[in-house]
């Protein structure tokens, strides 16, 4: 493989992705969504109905229940009763306040939301990566200057670039959102500082920044393995959220079904805001292990199929 080649693939990914109109719907969904899930979090707390405690006891419970069921560990009668008296449910109570008293809490809210949303955003942004080419033949033409594995290389980094990018601004809009409108009504401050806020902002980035590496290489796989647009778009979407759903539903059945969602990177991406940082570093490597196997096997169909 030549690196300059993959360079250029990726330069020229980015107009031609922004020209099929998908790369305008993934940055204006990206942003719109972005912002609007502060207005809940924002809007509960500025309308003065409920006291700060009250808020961030509400949230608590909920950010409880959602690392609960993200991780699996807890069946759909243990996810209703969520008691702090449960030993298997304590680590989730640590971890809860460790993002809303520790680190800003209005953030960590926003970042609860976007872990769920980002991976959708990217099954409907990255879906098309090489499908189109492939349905049209396009690719015969490409493949005169570059081989195989340079374009598939090369896609999946543009992708990943471009979702670095769009995803580091969405963030830093959200920081600065926040700060310059969230004050404490009892001192005229800010509730947060802007130390505060950019620190956890960047841990944000960073994280969001790896978690989103796995989902664009499964859109790579099936992009670049689906001779259409529509069909790559239905399976990305089904696939990225079918998998921990069927592995919550498949749960109640029998236990061990519930590992059916180490398919994906669902079940390990929250830990990347966990208060350790050994469970930091091994979720880093488990969305590296993704990235890697979902390459390797979307390069192998790829590199026999039939063009």
């Amino acid at each position: 493989m030549s690196i300059r080649r993959i360079g250029l693939v990726i330069r020229y990914s980015f107009p031609a992705f922004l020209r099929n109109g998908t790369g305008i719907s993934y940055v204006f969904l990206t942003f719109v969504l972005g912002l609007l899930v502060i207005e809940p979090l924002l809007s509960i707390f500025e309308s003065g109905i409920f006291p700060l405690n009250e808020t961030l006891e509400f949230l608590e419970q909920s950010l409880r229940f959602m690392l609960a069921a993200a991780s699996l560990q807890a069946s759909l009668g243990e996810l209703g009763n969520m008691g702090e008296q449960q030993e298997s449910m304590q680590e989730y109570g640590t971890w809860a306040v460790y993002l809303l008293q520790d680190q800003p809490a209005m953030l960590s809210g926003v970042f609860a939301i976007e872990m769920l949303a980002i991976p959708l955003l990217i099954a409907v942004g990255a879906f098309n990566q090489l499908s189109g080419d492939l349905q049209y033949g396009a690719i015969r033409y490409q493949l005169l200057r570059v081989s195989r594995g340079e374009l598939f290389l090369g896609r999946f980094l543009g992708m990943t670039i471009f979702t670095w990018i769009l995803i580091s601004a969405v963030l830093v809009a959200v920081v600065v959102y926040i700060g310059l409108r969230l004050e404490d009504p009892t001192n005229g401050g800010a509730l947060y500082t802007w130390k505060e806020l950019s620190s956890w902002g960047l841990r944000g980035v960073v994280a969001f920044v790896i978690l989103s590496v796995p989902y664009v290489a499964l859109c790579s796989l099936i992009s670049a393995n689906v001779a259409s647009p529509f069909g790559s778009l239905v399976l990305t979407s089904v696939i990225i959220p079918g998998v921990p759903a069927i592995a919550f539903l498949a749960m109640e059945a029998w236990e061990p079904l519930g590992k059916i969602i180490y398919l994906s990177p669902w079940g390990i991406g929250h830990r990347l805001f966990h208060p350790e940082t050994s469970q930091v570093i091994l979720a880093s490597l488990g969305c590296l292990g993704y990235t890697v196997a979902y390459l390797a096997i979307g390069f192998f169909l790829f590199k026999r199929r039939d063009l």
